[in-house]
């Protein structure tokens, strides 16, 4: 409402029709004023009269890309799986940084394993001890659980064989605890090398049957050089009676569960055996594997990571961690 001075000892009141008049004036002046500067504002190409914020230069990142999505780790394992493996080691280093320990399990498996770079068994041994220090059986997800069980395998074969480039010394006694640590809880790479401390007599008492025993246990999970190693005792008959059907039984079951990409001794040692052996032999070793495939039949092994393919199908020279 406007006020207009008035003199009410001089002047007449204004009659209610005066004032609607003089209110009407009014409005329409500021509207005129309001036009005026939208008019202007909407020339220097603000735009504020459509009352809408101006469009923005900054661009979205394609939404249907769901790796705008992903977190370094989630990417590691995505390129990974593709067996783009530079890619995942970018993105495993960045996810370690950041505190991301299982990074360091995959970086060990690339090391260890030589895929898309040559096989290193001190790199692989340091980034398999960083995972081991995690290690926690009380209260962890079974995920995290295993795969730092997994790393204190990795790092007892380390230490059952020593590794001179990084100055790791053979030290029987810390790998036998680390084994029997994962041993106990169904590790066959673990049960596997506690047989063959025992067959060897690696820092105790030599114990052929007693290691039969365990690489018997790493056998039945179809842990190939357990299966591997079984198949050449019973070919020479070794701490066990020869029995040649049954050592290329072992063979054949090795490798149906690995690759000769990862493991080519296998399957050259397979080849070796069949041409050594009588047509006989052979036909009852096939069958046997039948046998004991439907018994044990190949299964995919979080523990057991040599199933994995080799980039592009490449021949990968893989570290035997066994000897």
């Amino acid at each position: 409402m406007f006020l207009i001075a008035t003199d009410k000892a001089k002047q007449p009141m204004a009659s209610p029709s005066a004032y609607l008049r003089v209110l009407l004036m009014a409005m329409i002046a500021f509207s005129s004023v309001l036009l005026s500067n939208s008019s202007q504002l909407k020339a220097e190409g603000l735009g504020f009269s459509t009352l809408s914020p101006p469009k923005s230069r900054f661009k979205l990142p394609n939404l249907g890309d769901i790796s705008v999505w992903k977190n370094d780790m989630q990417k590691a394992k995505i390129a990974y799986r593709n067996r783009k493996f530079k890619k995942a080691r970018k993105h495993l280093h960045r996810a370690l940084k950041k505190g991301n320990f299982i990074a360091g399990w995959y970086l060990g498996h690339i090391h260890r394993l030589g895929l898309g770079v040559p096989s290193n068994r001190g790199k692989a041994f340091k980034f398999y001890r960083q995972v081991a220090l995690e290690y926690d059986d009380a209260g962890v997800r079974p995920r995290i659980f295993m795969i730092t069980l997994d790393s204190l395998v990795r790092v007892a074969d380390g230490y059952r064989t020593g590794i001179k480039s990084i100055g790791v010394k053979r030290d029987y006694a810390r790998a036998m605890r680390l084994y029997k640590k994962a041993a106990n809880r169904g590790h066959p790479a673990a049960q596997f090398g506690i047989g063959r401390m025992y067959l060897g007599g690696q820092g105790i008492k030599k114990n052929p049957s007693l290691g039969l025993r365990w690489i018997n246990l790493a056998a039945r999970k179809n842990y190939p050089q357990a299966l591997a190693l079984l198949g050449d005792l019973y070919w020479k008959g070794k701490y066990v009676k020869k029995r040649k059907a049954l050592a290329l039984m072992m063979y054949i079951v090795a490798t149906k569960n690995t690759n000769e990409a990862l493991h080519p001794n296998i399957y050259d040692r397979l080849d070796e055996l069949y041409n050594k052996a009588s047509e006989k032999i052979a036909g009852q070793g096939q069958r046997l594997a039948e046998d004991w495939l439907q018994r044990y039949p190949p299964q995919r092994s979080r523990f057991n990571q040599t199933r994995r393919q080799a980039p592009n199908g490449a021949l990968v020279k893989s570290v035997n961690t066994s000897n």
